[in-house]
């Protein structure tokens, strides 16, 4: 009898019947890119293109209390855009929500023109199931983001897959 209940112990299926779903703990410093999303038609593509070049990388910092902080740069059309990431993480649902606000300075000849870039994003904060990784946490989602360049008025806009990670917890 005592083998087999070292043995059923061994096989059985740890956590019980409430480990459901995984909770996430949404406070921390997160970092990610901003991927051109392909699957969606290319707004501020000429006719026929069917990607464009732009990439994002933002950081993010959510604390216990308050607002989200962060930096976020993103690259189109041979401008780098820089700014700013306020977000706000709902630690029931684990859904992420942000502004994104930067701008760019072109400099041509002796004139100077401020380009802008702004929209939002909206995401989900997963728990990360690869035991192998030191990420705790993942992001997907999506950011649209409107360019606005003196050549093309009103604005572009380009759609994108937002995916990041869970660099570090928030100690206080």
């Amino acid at each position: 009898m005592c083998l087999v209940l070292t043995v059923s112990q061994a096989l059985a299926i740890s956590g019980g019947p409430w480990s459901g779903t995984t909770h996430v703990v949404v406070t921390g410093t997160y970092a990610g890119v901003l991927h051109f999303d392909s699957r969606i038609a290319c707004a501020s593509c000429m006719p026929g293109q069917t990607e464009t070049n732009s990439i994002g990388l933002f950081t993010l910092l959510i604390p216990k209390t308050g607002l989200g902080k962060g930096t976020v740069v993103i690259f189109e059309s041979g401008l780098t855009f820089s700014g700013t990431f306020q977000g706000l993480a709902d630690p029931d649902t684990a859904r992420l929500t942000g502004e994104i606000d930067t701008t760019s300075t072109v400099t041509i000849g002796t004139s100077s023109n401020v380009e802008t870039a702004s929209g939002n994003m909206n995401g989900r904060i997963k728990a990360n199931r690869n035991i192998l990784s030191v990420a705790s946490a993942r992001i997907v989602g999506k950011a649209d983001i409107q360019f606005s360049f003196l050549a093309n008025m009103p604005f572009d806009e380009i759609l994108y897959k937002v995916m990041g990670f869970k660099q570090s917890e928030v100690t206080s």
